[in-house]
């Protein structure tokens, strides 16, 4: 999905895949697992933000979050 925002808010029950053509100032992400134990995928590309995380064997970590200039807020919850 592409899109044009400064605040995002996205719900997955599966893999994520996002890119942003704006600097984000709100980040918010909910992952739930409609398939138990299944390994998602997390893709998310906005100007001047890394986010990486990983997700496997049912297990979900967020492992890199950081955007040029800071965000305003930010929630990830699984």
């Amino acid at each position: 999905m592409s899109t044009s925002s400064t605040q995002l808010s996205l719900v997955t029950g599966g893999n994520l895949f996002v890119t942003n053509d704006q600097t984000l100032t709100d980040l918010s992400v909910t992952s739930t697992h409609r398939t138990v134990g299944a390994d998602s995928q997390f893709f998310l590309a906005s100007t001047g933000l890394t986010f990486t995380v990983t997700d496997s064997s049912g297990s979900t970590a967020l492992d890199t979050i950081s955007q040029v200039g800071g965000l305003n807020s930010f929630a990830f919850r699984r």
